[in-house]
Formats: C-alpha cells, structure tokens, sequence
C-alpha cells in the first residue's frame, strides 16, 4: 500500500467537492429517512454514512470535526449503557424452543395460500408490535405495518390484509372507522384476526 504524498493530499483535501459529497453522503439518508424510515430506527441506515463520513475526515485531517464526533459520542456513552439492557440485550437471546412453538400454533390460524392474492398471505400489525413477534409470523406470510399518521380504513379503501395482529389501541381505532374482523386467537403478543373485508381461499 502507497500512501499520498503532502501534494496529493492537498490536492485532494481541498478539492471542492469534499463538502458537497458530506452533504450529499449524510443528507440524502437523512431526508430519506425522516420521509421513509421510522424515527426510532434511525441509526440502522445513518450509522454507515456517518463512519463513511467520519473516515474521510480522519484521511483529510479534518481532526477538528472529528474531535466533535468522538466528544458527542462519549457523552453519549451513558445513556447507551443505561439502554442497552432493556431495550438491546434482550434481543440477543432469546427462547427459541418457544419462538418455534408460537410459530407452529401461528402458522396453524393464518396457513400460508401459495395460489392465493399477495394480500391473503399478509399480516397487518401496528407499527409498536414490530419487533421479535416478527419471529412468530409463519413462512410465506408477508408483515405489513402502519402508525397514527396513515389514513384510516374506509367501505371504499378497507384494510387489505387477510390477518391483523392488534393490541387493543389499534383494534380500537381501526374499528371505530371500518373494520370487519373475526377473532382467531388472544396471544399473548396480541390479538389475531381474520379480515372479513377481504375474500381469500382459506376463509
């Protein structure tokens, strides 16, 4: 490996692209995120641009800049420490005998439809129930989400899922608007339904 030499790196170091491409490397994911993305997953699309960044500084001896990163990040190590066992660690290990059994008992209520629209094959489920009940949802069976800031189901635009996974919040909302349902089992992740506004082979 070669390394530049002090004119090479100048010429590189200042060329006037080295902003724009910041710009660009941490703004397009950025924007996109906030429009696309959930607010608390962040971190999953941002931390690659971010170390992409955060290289090149260190290659073009911003040291300033990156002096800030590494400050901010050690401030923040408190509060990772203070998260990490509620909300990280227990992702890490789980109980698979029992995964597999709630998948078993699941795959039993919403049976995957190989011949059947994409919709029937489609479990709906408010966006604070995705995490590892994600795990329980049988093959073939597709995740659809939503949150309080998408539109409500109409006679004329009903849910299209042929299986919801509800607390009661959500039941709650979409049933105050239009929803016809009927209940398959209450589990303890929450209640599963069949969606009567939709016509599948397995009803």
């Amino acid at each position: 490996m070669t390394f530049p030499t002090r004119e090479l790196h100048a010429r590189l170091t200042t060329k006037p692209l080295e902003m724009p491409f910041h710009l660009y490397n941490l703004g397009v994911i950025g924007l996109l995120s906030i429009v696309l993305y959930l607010s608390g997953g962040f971190y999953r699309v941002l931390c690659l641009h971010i170390l992409l960044s955060l290289l090149l500084l260190i290659a073009f001896r911003r040291f300033a800049l990156v002096s800030v990163v590494v400050v901010i990040s050690t401030l923040m190590i408190g509060t990772f420490f203070t998260e990490y066992t509620p909300t990280v660690k227990p992702n890490l290990s789980e109980d698979v005998p029992m995964i597999e059994a709630t998948r078993q008992q699941w795959t039993a209520l919403m049976p995957y439809e190989p011949d059947a629209n994409a919709w029937c094959n489609t479990l709906l489920m408010p966006v604070n129930l995705l995490d590892k009940r994600v795990l329980f949802v049988p093959a073939g069976i597709g995740v659809s989400f939503f949150n309080g800031s998408y539109s409500l189901p109409t006679a004329s635009h009903p849910v299209r899922s042929h299986y919801l996974l509800l607390d009661k919040p959500a039941f709650d909302t979409l049933s105050a608007s239009h929803l016809h349902v009927q209940q398959l089992a209450d589990t303890p992740y929450g209640v599963l339904y069949r969606n009567q506004d939709v016509s599948c082979d397995s009803q």
